[in-house]
């Protein structure tokens, strides 16, 4: 007869395992070797600077990316109000990568476990927000 598993025992199973096959793959098996970073031309600020957002443009921008790059609704939030605020505050956003948040397609790279348009437009809070702002908006 098959043990029967609880869901929390499974996802903190399925957490220890897929870190250990994460950590060697990459790791272990010497996949992922150091390079020295590349310096910066300008220091990071955080938090960002940040300009007010039309909204009913970042909704309709954050759509169309949605729909149009298949990358998900966390990227289609996240990417839809960096790319304005990249126009408004072209030193402060030059090239950061939007794809930083590809994960949180589908709840979490489709666990269904937070929505990523949330976990998007949080990411960009949290971007331009001191941690005690951020606290409170989210």
């Amino acid at each position: 007869m098959k043990e029967k598993i609880s869901r929390n025992e499974f996802l903190k199973k399925g957490a220890v395992a897929s870190s250990g096959v994460a950590a060697f793959t990459f790791l272990g098996a010497g996949l992922v070797k150091p390079t020295k970073a590349k310096a910066q031309s300008s220091p990071s600020i955080w938090p960002a600077p940040y300009d007010t957002l039309d909204v009913e443009a970042v909704r309709i921008r954050a759509h169309d990316l949605y729909c149009s790059e298949g990358k998900g609704c966390g990227y289609g939030a996240f990417e839809g109000m960096v790319s304005f605020l990249r126009e408004q505050l072209p030193t402060t956003f030059p090239v950061f990568p939007s794809e930083v948040i590809l994960f949180s397609h589908g709840g979490v790279v489709g666990w269904g476990t937070i929505c990523g348009a949330i976990n998007g437009a949080a990411a960009v809070i949290s971007l331009v927000c001191d941690k005690g702002t951020s606290d409170m908006l989210m």
